[in-house]
This record gives structure tokens, C-alpha cells and sequence, in this order.
């Protein structure tokens, strides 16, 4: 069983940085073949939050507990911003990523500024872009920060939400099930329906599957 995490590493940072707030970042959605990518910001304010318990990385978290963790953070500051198709096949997963770090960044550094307090952000995985020198980016920040977890739960539920809802117009791909990810079911459905509206044709196998169809045509 996995252990839920506390506010521990945490507080190492905000020492080690003498900051007043943590705000950690990740993103949902990087390896899906369909619909949209999703980061998740959460403020972890020592003075106004209070532990909840089974906090970790989404991906660990079953459904059910995501959505009652998500309900319960809610109370708290945090954004959850998406990255459409658009600008994932016009500019590539990583740099839609990238720009949505900036623009959460961007905004809450307004937010801090406002509340007259000093922020540090913990942001999951690596980038060649710099996000400002009151950031840290963390490999498997999201299984070892709170509020890097909790920004991870949030944006997940978001896009699972949003993939299922889309599930009505495209039901024949499973996007209730598989939210978009490859699965056997998604690929055996994109052999037999092609590729839709949503899918991501930037993405290999999907470029792929157009490739064959132009050719067959």
C-alpha cells in the first residue's frame, strides 16, 4: 500500500528557499494519443491548509479517492489550465507544456506579489526552459511533494472529466475507459474508425494511421 504523503519534503524546501508559500506543478495528459493536456497548480499556505490524508500522485490514487481528495482541495488556491490540440500539433506535447508552466507561473507570481508574500515553485519533471529563479524542477515530484500531488490530482480529475464528457461525441474510441491513452481497445478502434477530430496528429501513431489512409486513398 502506498503511503500518503505529508507535508514534510515540503517544508525542507520552503526552509531551504525561506519562502512563505509552496506551489507545486505538474502536468496530465503527456503520453495520451487524444484530447487535450492539462497542468494542475496547487498553493500549499502552511498557515491556511490543514493535512489530507492519502495526498500522492494521482497515478496511485485510485478513481473514487481521486475525486474525494479533489473535492476537498478545491477549498484551496489553485489552477488548472489546458493545453488544446491546437497548439500540440502546431508546436509539439512539450513545448504546449512548457508555455502552460510559464503562463501559471506568470499568474501566481502576481497572486504572491499581491498577497506581499514569497513563493516557491516545485515543478514536476525536467525542462530546458527556465521558470523563474523561485522554481525547482524535481524528477517523480509528484510522488514525493504534497503540493506537486495535489496539483497532479487536481488536473487529473479535470481531463478524466473532460475525456469522458467527450466520450458522447467520439464513443467509439472508449475515452470514458482509456481517457485517451493507448490502450489495445484504442488502437484496435483507430484500425477500424481512423483517427477523429480529437486525436493528437502530431503524435507518431497517429500521424502514422493517416499516413495509411492517404495511401490507401
Amino acid at each position: 500500500m502506498t503511503t500518503p504523503l505529508d507535508f514534510s519534503k515540503d517544508i525542507e524546501l520552503l526552509k531551504e528557499f525561506n519562502t512563505d508559500l509552496i506551489i507545486g506543478i505538474d502536468e496530465v495528459g503527456r503520453g495520451a494519443w487524444a484530447g487535450p493536456v492539462c497542468i494542475g497548480a496547487f498553493v500549499l499556505d502552511l498557515n491556511n491548509h490543514s493535512l489530507i490524508n492519502g495526498i500522492n500522485d494521482s497515478k496511485l490514487v485510485k478513481k473514487e479517492k481521486r475525486e474525494e481528495l479533489c473535492g476537498l482541495l478545491q477549498n484551496n488556491k489553485y489552477m488548472v489550465l489546458t493545453g488544446e490540440l491546437e497548439s500540440i500539433n502546431q508546436f509539439g506535447i512539450g513545448l504546449t507544456i512548457t508555455n502552460l508552466i510559464t503562463t501559471a507561473v506568470q499568474e501566481f507570481n502576481k497572486y504572491v506579489a499581491e498577497q506581499n508574500k514569497r513563493a516557491l515553485f516545485i515543478i514536476d519533471g525536467q525542462f530546458k526552459a527556465a521558470f523563474g529563479d523561485n522554481s525547482v524542477k524535481r524528477i517523480k515530484a509528484d510522488s514525493t511533494f504534497y503540493s506537486v500531488a495535489a496539483a497532479s490530482i487536481l488536473a487529473k480529475v479535470y481531463r478524466d472529466n473532460l475525456m469522458t464528457q467527450l466520450h458522447s461525441s467520439y464513443n467509439q474510441y472508449a475515452f470514458n475507459k482509456n481517457k485517451g491513452y493507448p490502450t489495445p481497445e484504442h488502437l484496435n478502434a483507430l484500425n477500424k474508425f481512423g483517427v477523429s477530430q480529437i486525436h493528437r496528429r502530431s503524435f507518431k501513431p497517429i500521424s502514422n494511421q493517416l499516413t495509411l489512409l492517404n495511401d490507401y486513398n
